[in-house]
């Protein structure tokens, strides 16, 4: 099976923000299962040699297993064979085609050429429009070409595997799946309808693109155009990836594709996790470490919950602990706030925002709320934005009197951008519409909790779990719960302490398979 991945923008294109790395990070574990395969399968082969007349044959005879494999046990062969079910039909060849888009400006890579990015093969085209729209004729043309030359080979390999005894990788490599991520941009519009017109099956991750909010913001006319006289037969044509359940219904609400099937994103952590992030923590915010963090070796278990209750008693003292150091705070509720004295002013609540900036991610509602709060707070904005738009939240922090209580710290990526929501108190997200949202994912692998909005794709993980604050697009509220949050110690020293462990649980590298099980149930 060959997977081309489409995409308009590809890393080191960091400035398009979480699509670009769940894209990437797809990419790489495909890669990985397909090298993981290809070491089983030759290990099998030494084992087998002579068993059978090809290893790699579909279904192989179940007459002609060994002594050895017979003697397994049934829930042993059971497993077993489920695994090679998959990894039989398993993907032969992935390679991405994407641009040199990097904002107004291209990457300086070589276009039209191979390389290898952290395994990974990628050809970057170079694009006409610097906008948006990424045309990049080179790339629809190359992609043509690809689909033109695999049906070249289908008929040749037919004709070559009438004794059905093939090497690795030939005969079953028939298969073709193009997937492509985002929509609205002519890239992925004409990539499909390539597609269609040789009837090769789409996948499509539309990645938040399907949605009324997008449909109605930004170009919004020209949208309903595109999608009257091309979208819809194209979507039609679809199987729709989404990640959350939120966005599956948005999608239906605005489509009926032939398929769609909800898989979380795959999300990078960083090396800044368990102790190393409790560190960071310690130095930055000055509180004493709450318990375990989780991710200590001699207490982890690969049971959340059983982690959830181990922490309770060790929260509890921690929580005794840091009221002894702590200064108590009256806010509404006469609760204990979770900071230490610094000479004679208290240190701040620590908030951060790290994302994209764009107008969906609601951030003038953010300051609105802010800016009524009684407590100290500091407020880190992290990304990157069109200059425009970015200077226009500026002069609005500053006519709200809030300018030295912001900072505005610019893009941060890998490593940097882990060390940095470990050094907070609270991740914030209030975003008018997010498909997913791996910051989400990203903070509270490092123990920091979030308040987000409803409208976040991962709004009913983080309630589920605990792992957070969920708030509705109105500045009073989300006020309200960055209050919550604050005097809230006992949270936040749970989250702290059992969010990365369920992080790691259940966004592990074992959702590629469920990325493989849909490639090849629609090929």
């Amino acid at each position: 099976m060959r997977i081309i991945q489409i995409i308009a923008s590809y890393k080191p294109a960091y400035i398009y923000g979480g699509p670009t790395m769940s894209v990437a990070k797809l990419c790489e574990a495909l890669v990985k299962e397909k090298t993981k395969d290809q070491s089983l399968k030759l290990k099998d082969r030494e084992t087998n040699q002579g068993s059978i007349e090809s290893p790699f044959r579909i279904g192989g005879d179940q007459n002609e297993k060994t002594k050895d494999q017979s003697s397994k046990t049934k829930g042993e062969e059971t497993k077993n064979e489920q695994r090679t079910t998959i990894k039989e039909n398993q993907i032969l060849d992935i390679e991405v085609f994407t641009t040199l888009a990097n904002g107004k400006t291209e990457l300086n890579i070589k276009s039209n050429e191979r390389q290898i990015v952290d395994g990974v093969p990628v050809t970057y085209f170079n694009r006409i429009t610097k906008d948006h729209t990424h045309f990049s004729p080179a790339l629809l043309l190359a992609l043509r070409r690809r689909i033109q030359s695999h049906k070249k080979n289908i008929i040749v390999t037919q004709r070559n595997s009438v004794n059905n005894s093939l090497s690795f990788g030939e005969g079953r490599g028939e298969a073709l799946v193009i997937h492509i991520h985002a929509w609205w941009n002519l890239v992925s519009i004409f990539s499909c309808l390539i597609a269609k017109w040789y009837k090769i099956p789409v996948v499509l991750s539309p990645r938040g693109m399907l949605t009324s909010y997008t449909q109605e913001n930004r170009n919004g006319f020209v949208k309903k155009i595109i999608h009257q006289l091309l979208g819809k037969r194209l979507l039609s044509y679809c199987h729709i990836h989404a990640t959350s359940e939120l966005e599956k219904q948005d999608i239906l609400n605005f489509i009926q594709p032939k398929s769609i099937t909800v898989i979380p994103n795959l999300v990078e952590l960083g090396n800044a996790q368990g102790v190393e992030s409790e560190k960071l923590r310690v130095e930055s915010l000055g509180i004493k470490p709450a318990g375990r963090t989780g991710w200590d070796q001699s207490l982890k278990t690969k049971d959340p919950k059983a982690n959830k209750e181990q922490g309770a008693k060790s929260n509890e003292e921690a929580l005794k602990t840091n009221e002894q150091t702590s200064t108590t705070y009256n806010v509404q509720r006469h609760t204990t706030y979770d900071i230490r004295q610094t000479i004679n002013e208290p240190r701040p609540f620590k908030l951060i925002f790290l994302s994209r900036i764009e107008e969906k991610k609601g951030l003038e509602l953010l300051f609105e709320a802010l800016a009524k709060l009684k407590f100290t707070w500091e407020l880190t904005i992290a990304g990157s934005g069109e200059e425009e738009y970015v200077e226009s939240l500026m002069t609005k922090v500053k006519s709200l009197k809030l300018d030295a209580k912001v900072n505005w710290v610019g893009q941060v990526n890998n490593d940097a951008k882990f060390n940095l929501l470990a050094q907070h108190d609270l991740m914030v997200l209030t975003s008018y519409n997010e498909n997913f949202a791996n910051v989400v994912v990203e903070s509270l692998s490092v123990g920091t909790p979030v308040l987000i909005s409803n409208k976040v794709g991962l709004a009913d993980y983080v309630k589920e779990n605990n792992f957070g604050w969920i708030t509705n697009l109105e500045a009073k509220q989300i006020g309200e719960e960055i209050e919550k949050a604050f005097v809230d110690i006992q949270s936040r020293n749970l989250i702290r302490e059992n969010a990365p462990t369920t992080i790691a649980h259940d966004f592990s590298a074992h959702l590629v398979d469920r990325y493989i099980q849909l490639y090849q149930t629609i090929s």
